[in-house]
């Protein structure tokens, strides 16, 4: 059946009405046929949503890194509506694939909000996800565009008085596989902290360990990363990914489900540990 003008501006009144209400979903139009009288629902994970309202406690991720980082794991997950994905300034549900890191599949982070959620620590949980798929430790030096990401992503969620809590570093495998050097990936990780803590001062740091790369750790990335961890205060070894085997990986590289819940909880236990140490945060 044809709709006139005003079954149409009613139409457009039901479809506002609908997604603002419903969370993680939109209408699309049915293209076979030439009239608007049937729609399908389809998942879209990327629905701007407003601002948190304010909470004197709020835990705030910013993820770095290279795919594992991003959106390359196996699985899409969710977490619940006190989790937020922030990218560019604005909000939206907490749902893979995250805005603002590149892949379209899945992560561990949900999976991480929703455990902090869980704990009771806290009622609101944001994650800003800014990973690029293929990375190497100079790719994220200060002065690249992909820490200026970082820098500008950190102003952005302080001037909505969510201050970066907590920093996920995920890179070294493309580094494994170019054989960086010891020195080089140490001077460049304890460069780009120490330039970012410029903008989120307390900032704690959470390091991945990883370097693995077709099937062999290296050694100078790991042993780089570790170092960083004994060197700079509030930056710890949160999960080792290179501990993880084929059984936790969907390609020998990426994450599976098995190994996305693996790291959200080991990075889980990370954040408990740091928390309890520095007492911030605690309600």
């Amino acid at each position: 059946m044809l709709l006139n003008l005003e079954n149409k501006k009613l139409l457009v009144l039901v479809v506002v009405f609908f997604c603002g209400n419903v969370s993680g979903i939109f209408l699309t139009r049915n293209y076979h046929s030439k009239t608007l009288a049937f729609f399908t629902v389809k998942r879209l994970p990327k629905i701007e949503r407003q601002q948190p309202p304010y909470h004197s406690n709020p835990i705030v991720f910013l993820v770095a890194g290279q795919s594992n980082a991003a959106n390359f794991a196996a699985a899409k997950t969710s977490a619940d509506d006190r989790a937020y994905a922030f990218s560019q300034g604005v909000f939206y549900f907490c749902s893979d694939p995250l805005p603002g890191a590149t892949g379209k599949r899945g992560s561990p982070w949900p999976i991480l909000a929703q455990k902090v959620l869980d704990s009771g620590v806290s009622d609101c949980v944001v994650i800003a996800s800014v990973g690029i798929g293929s990375t190497r430790i100079q790719d994220w030096r200060p002065g690249t565009a992909a820490f200026q990401n970082m820098v500008d992503t950190a102003i952005q969620l302080d001037t909505c008085n969510l201050p970066v809590s907590d920093v996920i570093w995920f890179q070294g495998e493309e580094d494994g596989a170019e054989e960086t050097d010891y020195s080089t990936y140490l001077s460049s990780l304890t460069g780009i902290i120490g330039e970012f803590r410029h903008v989120a001062h307390g900032s704690t740091w959470h390091i991945v360990s990883t370097s693995h790369r077709a099937g062999a750790v290296w050694l100078p990335v790991r042993n780089a990363q570790i170092q960083a961890s004994l060197e700079l205060e509030d930056v710890v070894i949160g999960a080792d990914m290179d501990a993880l085997g084929s059984s936790f990986r969907s390609d020998g590289v990426h994450l599976n489900l098995d190994g996305q819940e693996r790291i959200a909880t080991d990075l889980y236990h990370s954040f408990f540990r740091t928390l309890k140490r520095s007492a911030r945060h605690v309600p």
